[in-house]
C-alpha cells in the first residue's frame, strides 16, 4: 500500500470503529493488547478522552494514535497508544502520525509528550529515533522501576519540546 493513498484525520472515527480496529490490531502487540486492556473499555476511552490521529485506506481505518494532551497548564500529554495494520506497516504511515502527534502539541504550546513502551519494543524504539528532530524535538528514554501487571519493566520516552518551533 503506497502512503500517498493514505488519508489522515483528527477526530473522525466513531467509537465503533476505533474499538473495531483495536481488535485487528490486538495480536500485533506484544504482549497482546488484550491481556492487559479491556479492548472495548479502552477503545470507548480513547474516544471519549483523547486526540485522536487517524490513518485511512478508503473507509478503513489502518492507523491511529492516541494523546491525552488533558494538562494543558503544565503543557505535558501522554500519547497513550499508537498501532498499525499489519498490511501498512513499513511504511511511513506511524512516522506521519507521530509527525501529526507533535506539530499538534507544538502548536498548542505544550513542552513534552510522554509515553511508556516495552523495552523489547524495536519497532517503536526505532521510530522514536527516527521522529527526532522534527520541529527540533528530542526524544529521551528512561527506565521505569515498577513493572506493568505482567512483570515487564517498560522505557519512559519523552519527547522534549522546550525551545521549538512548529515550523
Amino acid at each position: 500500500m503506497s502512503s500517498s493513498e493514505i488519508r489522515y484525520t483528527i477526530n473522525k472515527a466513531t467509537e465503533n470503529e476505533i474499538r473495531d480496529h483495536l481488535h485487528k490490531c490486538a495480536n500485533d502487540f506484544n504482549p497482546p493488547l488484550y491481556s492487559y486492556v479491556d479492548i472495548d473499555a479502552y477503545g470507548s476511552k480513547i474516544f471519549v478522552k483523547s486526540t485522536r490521529f487517524e490513518a485511512w485506506d478508503n473507509l478503513e481505518l489502518v492507523g491511529l494514535g492516541a494523546v491525552y494532551y488533558n494538562d494543558p497548564e503544565a503543557k505535558v500529554a501522554f500519547f497513550t497508544h499508537l498501532d498499525i495494520l499489519k498490511q501498512y506497516q513499513g511504511g511511513r504511515v506511524a512516522y506521519t502520525l507521530i509527525s501529526k502527534v507533535i506539530r499538534f502539541g507544538l502548536e498548542r504550546n505544550f513542552i513534552r509528550i510522554e509515553t511508556e513502551i516495552y523495552p523489547h519494543n524495536n519497532a517503536m524504539q526505532g521510530l522514536v529515533s527516527r521522529v527526532q528532530g522534527i520541529f527540533g524535538v528530542k526524544a529521551v528514554f528512561e527506565n521505569i522501576s515498577h513493572p506493568d501487571g505482567q512483570g515487564l519493566k517498560k522505557i519512559k520516552v519523552i519527547f522534549s519540546m522546550q525551545n521549538t518551533n512548529a515550523g
